[in-house]
């Protein structure tokens, strides 16, 4: 099948989307070629049904090591495509000598969502913390200091907070990165990459959705007076170590609990509501009692 000018006007999310993608992981070249290849066969099949005047190709580069998989790629050698993915700012050897040449196409604003999302899936990244489940950390990253600014501007222009700049140094060149880690700051790149999105790449749209916020006032204690909901209110160092104090919404009591314990009871003793006290004859042991609750109650509302 022939290129009939697919990629002359980018005015639709199949287009602004595999653009975006061309951006991070393709390649053009002088010889008129357009290549892309990725391990991810999902994606391949989804931009191939979408764009059946590509060739597939299919590679097992696992055979040179068990760090090397099978690659699927969708390449086409046509002057015109060439041209016109040229005029729309994508340049070949962008991650080297060519990387300052490349520019951002100019898109309505209901296409750059999409864009920006096929650049993600190519050089974006998405980690957990082996110690801290509930924690994700999103980068976007680039070779070229121009298209980082670039989204930086874009997403800034969309109430999408970019808090965390970095350059990572290379020997041979530079990766400058936008990181996300607050959660809030995180669904709301969300919500904006996928927003009317009918194509992505699966796994990382399944990590997105994996992450909740989870609201911190779930995991306080409930006030032991009238069981509402409690805030955290500051903290105060004791002699017997650091305590969290923590007053209730409703009837404005303060009470508090020690900050860090040795104790795997101190979560259960949360969850039952009651007081952790320090023994009197023993610092590093933790008991619990009933009767804790009413004299660690304060009747004052200072913070």
């Amino acid at each position: 099948m022939e290129y009939n000018d697919e990629f002359k006007i980018i005015d639709t999310e199949d287009k602004a989307y595999f653009l975006g993608l061309l951006f991070a992981d393709g390649s053009i070249s002088k010889e008129n070629t357009v290549r892309i290849s990725l391990v991810d066969k999902q994606l391949i099949d989804d931009l191939e049904l979408r764009f059946p005047f590509f060739n597939r190709g299919e590679f097992d580069y696992s055979k040179y090591g068990e760090n090397h998989k099978i690659q699927y790629s969708l390449a086409k050698s046509n002057k015109v495509l060439y041209q016109d993915l040229f005029n729309l700012g994508l340049r070949e050897r962008k991650s080297t000598e060519n990387k300052e040449l490349i520019t951002i196409p100019e898109l309505d604003n209901n296409l750059m969502n999409h864009f920006i999302r096929g650049y993600f899936d190519g050089n974006g990244s998405i980690s957990i913390p082996s110690l801290r489940p509930n924690l994700r950390r999103v980068e976007i990253c680039s070779a070229s200091e121009y298209l980082i600014n670039k989204f930086k501007q874009i997403l800034l222009s969309n109430c999408i907070d970019c808090p965390y700049y970095r350059v990572k140094e290379n020997p041979t060149y530079n990766l400058y990165v936008l990181e996300w880690i607050a959660s809030e700051n995180i669904l709301n790149l969300k919500d904006y990459l996928y927003k009317n999105c009918t194509i992505s790449l699966k796994r990382k749209k399944e990590l997105f959705d994996s992450f909740k916020i989870i609201d911190k006032t779930d995991n306080n204690p409930k006030c032991p007076k009238c069981g509402s909901n409690t805030k955290k209110n500051g903290t105060r160092q004791m002699v017997k170590g650091l305590v969290i104090r923590y007053k209730c919404d409703n009837c404005n009591k303060n009470y508090t609990l020690p900050a860090q314990t040795k104790s795997d009871e101190l979560l259960e003793t949360h969850k039952a509501l009651s007081t952790i006290i320090f023994s009197k004859n023993d610092k590093d042991t933790l008991t619990t009692s009933s009767q804790a609750i009413d004299t660690s109650i304060e009747g004052s509302t200072t913070t």
